[in-house]
């Protein structure tokens, strides 16, 4: 009857191993979707702001040139200097907007590949776990028999 016992609870807790791995494989798996999917969302919220950013750079040169056109100056020095100097800004904030949001991407798409990994080890892991657990039993079930 000892032999039975110590066998079935080598059984039963490999069983919970196993099922624990595929649990944490189970979670990685979600976690590595939930990253994905909020580098999807930064792409979209970073490809609106960008859009932003054009219209009011469009909206801010044309301002700009009727208040020149208005008081009588040609376009050329230090208006013509004033408008480069805006158009420059506004492209420095789109470019800052694209670096930052390739930034948050790139971490995002490191976290969902390193979930996945994490998965497939815990996976593994469990694997190993249940084998070291069923030979420990099955030792024991030979040490008791002799």
């Amino acid at each position: 009857m000892s032999a039975f016992l110590t066998g079935f609870g080598a059984a039963v807790k490999s069983i919970g191993q196993l099922q624990q791995g595929a649990s944490e494989e189970a979670t990685a798996k979600y976690n590595s979707r939930v990253a994905q999917l909020q580098a999807t969302q930064v792409r979209r919220a970073s490809e609106f702001e960008i859009q932003k950013l054009k219209r009011e750079k469009s909206q801010h040169l044309a301002r700009q040139r009727v208040v020149t056109a208005k008081s009588g100056l040609e376009l050329s020095g230090s208006p013509l200097e004033v408008l480069i100097d805006s158009a420059t800004q506004f492209e420095l904030d789109i470019a800052r907007e694209k670096y930052n949001t390739m930034s948050q991407i790139s971490s995002l798409q490191f976290e969902s590949d390193y979930q996945k990994r994490m998965g497939k080890a815990k996976l593994q892991s469990s694997y190993l776990a249940a084998g070291g657990t069923l030979l420990t039993g099955a030792s024991d079930i030979y040490s008791l028999k002799k």
